[in-house]
């Protein structure tokens, strides 16, 4: 491009906002509608943006719509489609334990409620890796270092292939039997 041109030109460097900054406005914005929401909700919220304040927004505009009273971390649960945690540590649970069957039944679940198989295994990356972080804290966890580093390597690695695939619930059942090393 001609510098005659660039010269003429206003750059503007995009970069993702903390969860902190997003938290806090999502605060602000609830407060300006005169509704009260819990905080374990807007921080949900405010991770599930990853840094996008514009979608961090957009998701507070839904969950408000969704919900006529106080917003609380159940109904935003719902509304972004999170699975429970303890669904989620049961699944971790069955990898560890390298159960197949407990984990193609756990897909079947998943899969009769209708759930986004992405975002299931996004929340289980995110729970293997918080068991890896506080293993190396020197926390007792469910999961030891090796275990958690295995299974986060086989999980991203089914992670990648799952944002392409025509048939999700066979390839998350697959990522799930791969770390299970069955």
């Amino acid at each position: 491009v001609p510098t005659t041109i660039l010269s003429r030109c206003q750059r503007f460097d995009f970069h993702r906002i903390g969860q902190q900054q997003l938290f806090d406005h999502l605060q602000h914005l609830v407060q300006l509608e005169g509704r009260t929401a819990d905080e374990a909700a807007l921080r949900l919220i405010a991770r599930r943006a990853e840094g996008g304040l514009r979608d961090a927004v957009s998701l507070l505009d839904q969950c408000m719509v969704a919900s006529e009273d106080n917003l609380s971390q159940k109904t935003i649960s719902g509304v972004l489609g999170i699975v429970d945690e303890r669904f989620i540590m049961a699944m971790a649970e069955a990898i560890a334990a390298h159960d197949g069957l407990r984990i193609i039944k756990g897909v079947e679940l998943l899969a009769s409620e209708g759930r986004d198989m992405r975002l299931f295994l996004q929340q289980l990356l995110e729970f293997v890796r918080e068991q890896l972080l506080l293993n190396m804290s020197g926390q007792k966890t469910m999961l030891n270092r090796q275990q958690a580093l295995q299974i986060l390597r086989d999980l991203v690695d089914g992670y990648q292939r799952l944002r392409f695939s025509l048939t999700p619930r066979l390839t998350l059942e697959l990522a799930l039997l791969q770390a299970a090393h069955l």
